[in-house]
């Protein structure tokens, strides 16, 4: 079964000594912070079940920021949708990364409760995972030098990094 992975700030989604007053089974506020929606869809990528292609989704999301970070996400089975009765729906990816453009969704129709259910399945039922800044510079300076990602679709401060 595949999965869907959503780019989040890890941090959030766990009690941390900023929030000391959090109880252990609750969700940070801020968490939905992770889960703007935008015409009440939600960008969420999809990751084959083996994962072979959750590099090139990272890289996918990486190429489109300022900056160079570490990525953060959540990665959750995408039946885990149905019991919620979000919809998912193809919708091409707008990277530079062209190659994995096509694994790009939205998660459609949303409504407030529906958001806070997905908060609540990320929470309980997602892997949530970081890569390394170091890590995603070496695999945007792969695509580059692959010929995936050309460099001047890259925003300056990462381009000057890559070259």
């Amino acid at each position: 079964m595949p999965l869907l992975l959503r780019k989040i700030r890890k941090s959030k989604w766990y009690k941390n000594e900023s929030v000391p007053w959090l109880q252990e089974d609750q969700i940070q506020a801020d968490a939905l912070g992770d889960l703007v929606t935008s015409s009440n869809s939600l960008s969420v990528w999809l990751v084959n079940d083996d994962q072979s292609n959750l590099e090139q989704v990272v890289v996918a999301l990486a190429s489109t920021c300022d900056f160079v970070s570490n990525i953060d996400y959540a990665l959750f089975k995408v039946e885990l949708l149905s019991g919620i009765g979000i919809e998912i729906e193809p919708n091409e990816g707008l990277t530079p990364y062209s190659e994995a453009n096509h694994w790009h969704r939205d998660l459609t129709r949303i409504t407030a409760r529906k958001l806070i259910k997905l908060a609540e399945l990320i929470y309980t039922d997602a892997q949530r995972m970081r890569i390394p800044e170091k890590k995603v510079l070496g695999l945007i300076k792969d695509a580059v030098k692959n010929k995936q990602i050309d460099i001047v679709d890259l925003q300056e401060n990462i381009a000057k990094k890559v070259r």
